[in-house]
């Protein structure tokens, strides 16, 4: 806040009226005293007729859009109706501003039935269009539509038109509105309306005899009420009595003849009123002449007045759009300059920024500050951690105050001449502790998709930061450290190494070593394949998944098991059967239903990719044919398969089916069956040309009846021999092409069809031969040449 000081002890009584206390002269009869120095300037408002406010700005930065009222809280805090912008304003003593009331630059439409209400800060008000005053309870009222009263109570605004006492009907306009105790005063007519607010009604009317329309109210510490009329008559109301006393006749001074504006009395008596927005004008008390207050300049427009009980002027410039107060005590409670010493203030100074930090190393153990007041009539005071004030001179050197590890609070306070203001500068000192130790146990623990990270407490370490890197010789610092715990996970790539290293940090910042340099790493989920069924497939029968599971870290085997039906090999209407277990017993509901199984493998800290087996039918009762068991081992490139059975019953032959992949069969060969037969009985097959990798084998048997069923699968890994030709495309529908191995000029093959019939025979001459099929017929042919096996091909 920027103040004037004007000094004139030796000036004569006039020039001092003239130029000290702003006061022109109407009449050459008045007669001035000898004034104290005043402090005018500007309190609020940076010019210029335009919106630019939000909480803690700064009022000096601030701009009023044609400003109509002020009042003064009981804190001191200074009220503003912001006309134009449709708000209600605030500025505390420390001159900072803010909106208590609607919502800036949007008002609200139509009439006091229609005004919105609701909770001020975020509810339109009308433009607030004149008068504002404060009650002795803290509610706050303002004039609308010169019929409409705003109120502010609690946080809400709301409104009433104010009804007459008989409560039918309401009063007509009012120019002027005061507050005293919990009461309204309304200037209408020539009389003083007094209305209670919580009845919404007029309770008594003063009549002002002489006085033609009641413009201005002021209202002193006592409950006396002086008003000024539009033809000039300046009247006093006993507030005990009522008695109406004219101190001033009515037309008796054109000077006072008012339209428009607001009236403050002082506590000697003094009555300052804004004047048809143009003047503020003093009527001394007493003698009740008058003079003209300049106190923004002879340009300034004033609209209102208010007065503190310290006396200070506050006076509303709507052509200015600033608000000017006068005291005839120095308010200037700012530093002109502040330095600290060691270390640097943070930010830099600024007479308007009263909240500084800075930090000094473990060896500063003192600090001392230089502030430098901006008004020699201002004081200031030094100290440290709540201790003791010490009174410091402007621009010299506190003590040297002796530092906590930590955290140290400096503050000084300013103290100005005006006994109403003071401003507390902080600076918040940090003397650094010494680095801690580095932590102990540093153990990294695999984590689904992170890595778990933890560590023994640091004694006098408060927080902790985790390095991690792909290389031990390159680690940075992880997001969101530091951190208070002694543990940390983070999220990591699997199949990822990482390197971890820990740090201590005690409570002011100071880092300590870190640890030794630890390797870390992702869980690996487990992995499930070769998935196949075994048991009986029929009714009352129990069933198994059978798998293989991997687990690169050595986990326990956690995995789930699902057990489905569904409506065919395809997995048309899959339902989930109610088995979660490894095994299965196969129940009624599932007779003439494929079944199978999904396995998620788990090894308690991450879940791999679920795969489901293959669907195998299920029929109802016992099988006529009971196996005891089904095998197949791998024999010199070829599969043997061995099966046995306890009974058979109508019987007719087992056909042998195969498949790559567990999902898709061809029947390979077929095996006669005994019929009826109640003892043991032993079968075998071999398949002498296997694909190599995997094979899955299983047999369906058929009775005489025709009807049929499938045998749990069996799988045998068949290892790859030297294979000196290979057959593409397959399957084929014209003709193969069959390579040979480099050198083989004149090579026999043979082609046998499934039951081992020679179809056709030939040479190999070159290194890749076409060989014609179309004249066979669809179906699965075996091409041998030389002594090499047989290689399998398909005709379409």
């Amino acid at each position: 806040m920027t103040n004037h000081t004007l000094k004139g002890k030796a000036l004569s009584p006039l020039l001092c009226a003239l130029i000290i206390t702003g006061v022109l002269l109407f009449s050459a009869t008045i007669t001035l005293n000898a004034q104290l120095t005043a402090y005018t300037g500007t309190y609020a408002g940076a010019g210029g007729n335009a919106y630019y406010a939000g909480d803690n700005n700064n009022a000096l930065t601030a701009k009023f859009s044609a400003m109509k009222g002020l009042a003064l809280d009981a804190s001191g805090n200074l009220l503003v109706t912001d006309f134009q912008n449709a708000c209600i304003r605030k500025i505390t003593t420390d001159g900072k501003i803010s909106v208590v009331a609607g919502i800036p630059q949007s008002a609200a439409a139509g009439t006091s039935a229609t005004w919105p209400t609701g909770p001020a800060a975020s509810t339109q008000i009308p433009y607030p269009s004149g008068h504002i005053t404060v009650a002795s309870n803290g509610d706050i009222y303002f004039q609308t539509d010169g019929f409409t009263i705003g109120k502010i109570s609690g946080g809400n605004v709301s409104y009433f038109i104010p009804a007459i006492m008989s409560g039918t009907g309401s009063l007509a306009r009012h120019n002027t509105l005061k507050a005293f105790g919990n009461k309204l005063y309304l200037g209408s007519g020539n009389s003083i309306n007094v209305i209670d607010p919580v009845l919404k009604k007029q309770t008594a009317a003063i009549i002002v005899t002489g006085a033609d329309a009641i413009k201005t109210l002021a209202i002193d510490a006592s409950g006396n009420m002086f008003c000024i009329a539009a033809n000039g008559q300046v009247s006093k109301v006993d507030a005990t009595t009522s008695a109406v006393t004219v101190l001033v006749a009515a037309n008796a001074d054109p000077s006072l003849w008012v339209n428009q504006g607001d009236l403050a009395i002082d506590a000697d008596g003094n009555l300052y009123m804004a004047y048809n927005f143009n003047y503020l004008l003093k009527v001394a008390a007493g003698t009740y002449t008058r003079s003209l207050l300049t106190l923004g300049g002879t340009s300034a427009k004033y609209i209102s007045v208010a007065i503190t009980p310290n006396g200070d002027i506050f006076a509303a410039d709507q052509s200015g759009c600033v608000i000017t107060r006068r005291s005839m005590l120095d308010a200037n409670a700012n530093l002109a300059s502040l330095t600290a010493s060691p270390g640097i203030l943070s930010p830099s100074f600024s007479a308007n920024t009263i909240s500084y930090t800075s930090t000094v190393e473990n060896n500063v153990d003192t600090f001392n500050v230089t502030p430098t007041l901006d008004a020699a009539t201002s004081t200031q005071q030094v100290r440290i951690n709540n201790g003791t004030y010490e009174t410091l001179a402007s621009g010299a050197t506190s003590s040297d105050m002796n530092l906590n590890v930590g955290t140290n609070t400096i503050n000084i306070v300013v103290s100005a001449q005006h006994p109403s203001y003071k401003r507390t500068y902080t600076i918040t000192v940090t003397r650094k502790g010494l680095p801690p130790a580095a932590p102990t146990n540093l153990v990294t623990t695999p984590a689904a998709n992170s890595v778990k990270i933890t560590w023994d407490a640091v004694p006098g370490a408060g927080r902790y930061n985790v390095y991690r890197g792909t290389s031990p010789d390159n680690l940075t610092l992880l997001s969101g450290m530091p951190t208070v715990q002694t543990s940390f996970t983070n999220g990591a790539t699997v199949g990822t190494t990482y390197y971890y290293a820990v740090s201590a940090m005690e409570p002011t910042g100071v880092e300590g070593d870190k640890t030794a340099v630890v390797q870390g790493a992702a869980n690996i989920p487990p992995v499930i394949s070769t998935l196949t069924v075994s048991g009986n497939f029929w009714e009352g029968a129990t069933v198994t998944a059978d798998y293989t599971y991997t687990d690169a870290d050595n986990g326990p085997n956690n995995s789930t098991y699902l057990w489905y039906r569904s409506n065919n090999a395809a997995g048309t209407g899959k339902a989930f059967t109610g088995g979660t277990a490894q095994t299965y017993t196969l129940t009624t509901a599932d007779v003439g239903k494929y079944i199978s199984v999904r396995v998620a493998p788990n090894d308690g800290i991450s879940a791999g990719t679920a795969i489901e087996s293959a669907r195998t039918l299920v029929v109802a009762g016992t099988l006529p044919v009971k196996l005891k068991f089904f095998d197949a081992k791998a024999v010199s490139g070829s599969v043997q398969l061995d099966w046995q059975t306890l009974t058979e019953i109508n019987s007719l032959h087992f056909a042998i089916e195969r498949s790559d992949n567990g999902r898709t069969w061809e029947t390979i060969g077929r095996v006669s069956a005994a019929g009826d037969s109640y003892l043991p009985v032993n079968y075998s097959y071999t398949d002498r040309d296997p694909s190599t990798g995997n094979n899955y084998y299983r047999l369906r048997t058929v009775d005489r009846d025709g009807s049929e069923e499938i045998s749990s699968t069996v799988q045998v890994n068949v290892v790859s021999s030297s294979q000196v030709i290979s057959i593409y495309p397959i399957p084929a529908s014209s003709a193969i092409h069959v390579k040979g191995l480099a050198g083989n000029s004149n090579l026999q093959y043979m082609i046998t069809d499934a039951d081992g019939k020679t179809i056709r025979t030939g040479s190999l001459t070159k290194p890749v031969q076409q060989i014609d099929i179309q004249d066979l017929k669809n179906g699965i042919y075996f091409l041998k040449a030389g002594n090499q096996s047989a290689v399998r091909f398909i005709k379409q």
